[in-house]
C-alpha cells in the first residue's frame, strides 16, 4: 500500500498538534516542515495595491474590512494570536522553496495572475498544486499555465441539485480543468469513486481529502485507495500512519 501524502493544512497549527501556533503563518509552516509534512496548503488573497498575502478568510476577526480592500502596509501592521504577522506569499515561497511542495489556494479567481507570476519569479512551477473551489479560475489557469498543476477543490454545504451532482460526479468539471487532482471533504469520498478517477483513460487524478485529524479516519482513508490527505496535525498523523 503507498504511504499517503500528508499535507499540512494551514502548516502544523494550533492545540490540536500540540503547537501554539497561529495558522498560516511562517511558524506553522517551518513547524509543518519539521514535522515532515509531504507538502504544505496555505490561501491567498490580493491586497488592494496588488500584493498577495497568505491567509484563510477574506477578513480580520470583528473587522468589516475585507482584505482586498486592504493595502499590504496595512496587513502587515496587523498582529495574530501569538504575536505573528501575516506573511506575504514570496515570504512563504522563500521559506518553503527547494524544501517542501505547496499547495496554493486560490480564494478568489483575480488573483490567479498575480499568483502565477510569483511562481514563476520563484521557479517553483515544479513545485507548487493550485486549487480553488472557484471551478472557472482552475479553468483559467489550464489555460494560462498548463505547467502547474491544478486541483479541485469541493466539499460545500448546498442541497442544490447541481452542486450535488457536481460533486459526487466531479469528472467532466476535472477534464474542463485538465486537473492532476481532486481534493473532496471526507463525507465525499468512497473506494468506487476513488478507483474510477485512478483509472480514467489518459490520466490518473490524484485524491486528496480534507480535513482529516483523527488518525483513524486517516487509516481508514488509505485503506480506501485516497493518496493523501489535509491535516492540521502533520506532526502526530505522520506518527500514528507509521505506528
Amino acid at each position: 500500500m503507498a504511504p499517503l501524502t500528508i499535507i499540512g493544512h494551514r502548516g502544523c497549527h494550533g492545540h490540536a498538534s500540540d503547537l501554539d501556533i497561529a495558522e498560516n503563518t511562517l511558524a506553522a509552516f517551518q513547524a509543518a516542515i519539521d514535522a515532515g509534512a509531504d507538502m504544505i496548503e496555505f490561501d491567498v488573497w490580493q491586497t488592494s495595491d496588488g500584493e498577495l498575502v497568505v491567509y484563510h478568510d477574506d477578513r480580520l476577526p470583528g473587522s468589516p474590512v475585507t482584505l482586498d480592500a486592504m493595502t499590504v502596509a496595512e496587513v502587515a501592521r496587523v498582529r495574530l494570536p501569538g504575536g505573528a504577522s501575516i506573511p506575504r506569499l514570496s515570504e512563504v515561497l522563500d521559506l518553503v522553496r527547494g524544501r517542501v511542495a505547496v499547495n496554493v489556494e486560490i480564494k478568489h479567481g483575480v488573483a490567479l495572475d498575480a499568483t502565477l507570476r510569483l511562481i514563476r519569479a520563484h521557479r517553483m512551477t515544479n513545485d507548487v498544486l493550485l486549487s480553488s473551489f472557484d471551478l472557472h479560475a482552475m479553468y483559467a489557469a489550464a489555460e494560462r499555465a498548463p505547467e502547474v498543476a491544478r486541483a479541485l477543490i469541493m466539499g460545500t454545504e448546498s442541497l442544490h441539485p447541481f452542486v450535488r451532482f457536481r460533486e459526487s460526479f466531479p469528472f467532466w468539471h476535472l477534464h474542463r480543468a485538465d486537473a492532476q487532482a481532486w481534493h473532496p471533504a471526507a463525507p465525499l469520498v468512497g473506494a468506487p469513486l476513488i478507483r474510477a478517477l485512478h483509472e480514467l483513460p489518459g490520466r490518473r487524478v490524484r485524491v486528496h481529502v480534507w480535513t482529516v485529524n483523527e488518525p483513524a479516519t486517516a487509516v481508514r482513508l488509505r485503506e480506501a485507495g485516497v493518496d493523501g490527505i489535509f491535516t492540521d496535525r502533520p506532526d502526530s498523523m505522520r506518527r500514528a500512519l507509521e505506528a
